[in-house]
């Protein structure tokens, strides 16, 4: 998987988080970097209230896409 190999080389700012979107079968579909988390939190919370997505940083990125690799491979 490209993008982890990506994420786990390059250092990013603090302050960004990541979106992540699964699919039906709980399999990572989509990642999104957010730069501005604190505005992007803001509106979801105002549009989406606790449905709203969670927004991850590095560590839990990793973790994510990290789980996602060994639930294909299966």
């Amino acid at each position: 998987m490209g993008y982890l190999r990506h994420i786990k080389r390059n250092n990013h700012c603090e302050t960004c988080r990541w979106v992540v979107k699964y699919d039906k079968e709980d399999l990572i579909r989509e990642v999104k970097l957010v730069y501005e988390p604190t505005e992007y939190s803001r509106i979801n919370a105002k549009r989406y209230g606790y449905k709203a997505r969670k927004l991850h940083n590095r560590e839990q990125l990793i973790a994510a896409l990290e789980w996602d690799k060994e639930k294909r491979s299966v």
